[in-house]
């Protein structure tokens, strides 16, 4: 118990520093940016057709390539700092223990994730918070921008996901794996950091991986695309029927889920073998 409250104490010191975080301000702005230009022609579309919009527009927002880049470049500026250290850091280990402290850290990318994805949904729904109804159903809209394409280029309404999954499954699922991805990425560079003791190389590592997907896409290689991880967020690769080439969604998930957790045991003994320097207390 008291190892799980060094760990919780050590993510919520993490948070703390968002508040004078010029970068994590700028983060904010980036999303709000993101979430405004998607629903800008959706709303004009709702406003000139006269009805409200079902809530699960970020479903798509997750599956259109070129967000799915943008959302993944944010995780990258989020976790840029990573492995998190600073003058303080070794007295923090030393007093904490090197186990302690990588838990900290990693509950700090999987917290962080989730709410840096969750920041997307909620700003996505303030922007159409006038144009939106509950209900449980696509809706009306859904299915009319489904047959053109009035909702812009940043947002394709896929009817096949539509046909694929009810809107409550499909919601969770893109929530799920892009928090998924997110902490991923904050893995790769705080494993990566933690071993070469510089996040430039961690840095590199993650930005190859958010666009080398990039290739797939432009080339049209449908096929090749289940073998991209940073794809998995197109909930359009899923074929939950089988009957298919396309993938099933648990494959992925458990693959993110079990790569996830191996690379949190590889920062814990990265960290253990690492020689740790102390610095004199700073008040």
């Amino acid at each position: 118990m008291m190892k799980k409250n060094k760990s919780i104490l050590l993510m919520r010191m993490k948070f703390r520093t968002w508040i004078t975080d010029k970068r994590i301000w700028a983060l904010l702005l980036y999303q709000m940016i993101g979430a405004y230009f998607v629903t800008s022609p959706v709303s004009e579309f709702t406003t000139s057709i006269g009805y409200r919009i079902s809530p699960y527009l970020y479903v798509f927002v997750a599956s259109n390539y070129s967000m799915i880049l943008w959302i993944m470049s944010g995780a990258i500026l989020l976790f840029m700092d990573a492995p998190f250290m600073n003058n303080l850091t070794y007295n923090q280990i030393i007093r904490s223990g090197r186990s302690s402290w990588n838990r900290g850290q990693v509950l700090y990318i999987l917290l962080a994730s989730t709410i840096y994805i969750l920041g997307y949904v909620l700003f996505i729904y303030l922007f159409l918070i006038t144009k939106t109804t509950f209900i449980n159903d696509w809706g009306r809209v859904m299915h009319t921008l489904s047959k053109t394409y009035a909702g812009g280029a940043l947002v394709v309404i896929d009817g096949y996901i539509m046909r694929q999954f009810n809107p409550i499954t499909a919601m969770s699922l893109s929530i799920i794996i892009s928090i998924l991805q997110c902490t991923f990425v904050g893995l790769i560079i705080y494993n990566i950091s933690l071993h070469f003791r510089t996040n430039k190389i961690g840095l590199l590592a993650s930005v190859l991986y958010v666009f080398s997907a990039s290739y797939v896409w432009s080339m049209g290689m449908e096929f090749e695309q289940k073998y991209f991880p940073v794809t998995w967020m197109n909930l359009a690769i899923y074929d939950r029927s089988g009957m298919s080439s396309k993938p099933n969604i648990w494959g992925p998930l458990i693959i993110m889920v079990t790569v996830i957790i191996g690379l949190i045991i590889l920062a814990d003994i990265t960290l253990k073998n690492k020689e740790i320097e102390t610095y004199p207390e700073i008040y």
